[in-house]
């Protein structure tokens, strides 16, 4: 008898559960509103536009949305203020009466060729921002803008199918040991830009990660302790660190030509010794780490360019020519470039930072497996599965890069198939780290 009381018991008790799952299921979607973002530094309106379109796109599939039309009426009556964190009582009632549980509120600033994006969600029923509902990021241009903002709906939890989570990194000051303060702060500068407007990346804002102390520890020691990191209150939001440090730089005079007109011309040589270091907060591992001595001649830049440029202008240019070289072996790293689609001879790659034309790849079937030392643990690489293809990279588009394939492939290239740069063809001896992504001269600075 006791048996079969607990048997009906589990079916009552089943049937309840489907029941309120149901019913879960079966109810109505949230209403959302997405407020007209305050826009700052003349960001045209058709961009505006089409940021809340997008928006609204990716919102529909989960929530039932209010007309932003009907929105903006309503709250024009209200003299609505989005600057603020909380809602009126006239505003919120506005909302009642529409059925509007949300609203979400952003605002889009354009500082020459980046923008900056801030967004927030406010729950009407309490007037505040809902925990863990604002997101602020920066990106390149307006493809990188719709990247980053499925990351931060992502992020908010207000995607129907979240998408894989935008992994956290962040920088430490780039360490001198000698070196000039302006090329050290230079190199530290562009290569967090870089980072940030890959978009495949959200960067941990920070003050002070812990001084000197912290990074010599995390440059000379071959273990690290997490407990060390997670004091740090902007490391714990983090899942990586990249650590880097310029020994030494110079830049000196290696010969001196004089033209049959009688000018005198000099040719220089800057170098530098860069190292890098990228360690897993959440266990203290390095998971890669290396150093590269870098060259770079007044020659290898148009002479209509530098024409008139003095040291701090060759300075700088030899600053981006580092800091390209540090984002690809990070991005290598974070983001290991894959095939993303084939289309005969045509192979489209996963992305287009950190990646250039005329650069050629190794296509290898499987593989990808992380290789730690056994003792150690310190990573040493990854496996490289069987190789089946060599293409070359014949076009950067805004988020992907197109290859073709230089001769006929050994076996199916499938989607998920791992790229890695071919040996033959040492992006740092071709020089192409000063080349543009598109193939065109650099953005140079000007002479001053």
């Amino acid at each position: 008898m006791m048996r079969s009381f607990s048997f009906v018991g589990i079916l009552v008790a089943l049937g309840i559960a489907f029941s309120a799952s149901a019913a879960l299921k079966d109810a109505a979607p949230e209403k959302i509103a997405v407020a007209e973002p305050k826009v700052h530094n003349a960001v045209p309106a058709t961009e505006v536009s089409a940021i809340s379109d997008y928006i609204e796109s990716k919102l529909n599939a989960r929530f039932q949305l209010f007309s932003r039309a009907a929105l903006n009426e309503m709250l024009k009556e209200d003299a609505f203020n989005q600057s603020g964190m909380v809602l009126d009582s006239g505003v919120q009632n506005q909302l009642a009466q529409q059925s509007v549980d949300l609203l979400l509120v952003y605002s889009v600033t354009k500082s020459g060729a980046n923008y900056v994006v801030s967004m927030r969600v406010i729950d009407r029923a309490t007037g505040a921002v809902r925990p863990g509902m604002t997101a602020t990021f920066s990106a390149a241009d307006l493809p990188h803008v719709y990247a980053r903002i499925d990351a931060a709906l992502d992020r908010m939890g207000l995607l129907e199918n979240p998408a894989e989570s935008v992994k956290r990194v962040a920088i430490l000051p780039t360490q001198g040991n000698g070196s000039s303060e302006r090329i050290v702060e230079g190199f530290g500068t562009k290569l967090a830009t870089k980072l940030q407007q890959s978009a495949l990346f959200e960067i941990v804002t920070r003050n002070d990660l812990g001084g000197v102390a912290l990074e010599n520890q995390l440059l000379t020691s071959s273990t690290i302790d997490p407990n060390d990191l997670h004091k740090i209150s902007e490391l714990r939001a983090a899942d990586y660190l990249v650590v880097t440090s310029i020994p030494d730089y110079s830049i000196r005079e290696i010969s001196t030509q004089t033209a049959i007109a009688g000018v005198t011309t000099a040719r220089y040589m800057m170098s530098a010794r860069v190292e890098y270091r990228i360690v897993e907060v959440k266990t203290g591992r390095i998971i890669a780490q290396g150093n590269g001595h870098l060259q770079l001649r007044n020659t290898d830049i148009p002479a209509d360019i530098r024409r008139d440029w003095a040291p701090h202008d060759y300075n700088d240019a030899f600053c981006e020519y580092a800091a390209r070289w540090t984002i690809k072996k990070i991005l290598d790293t974070l983001d290991p470039l894959v095939v993303a689609a084939v289309d005969g001879n045509t192979l489209y790659l996963s992305r287009s930072s950190g990646v250039f034309v005329g650069e050629t790849y190794r296509v290898c079937d499987g593989g990808g497996k992380a290789v730690a030392h056994p003792k150690t643990g310190r990573a040493l690489g990854q496996t490289l599965g069987q190789e089946i293809a060599h293409c070359k990279v014949s076009e950067i588009l805004d988020l992907m890069a197109i290859a073709q394939l230089t001769a006929p492939a050994a076996g199916e290239i499938k989607v998920g198939a791992v790229c890695r740069p071919d040996q033959i063809a040492d992006p740092v001896a071709e020089g192409n780290f000063l080349n543009d992504p598109s193939g065109s001269v650099p953005n140079y600075p000007a002479a001053q």
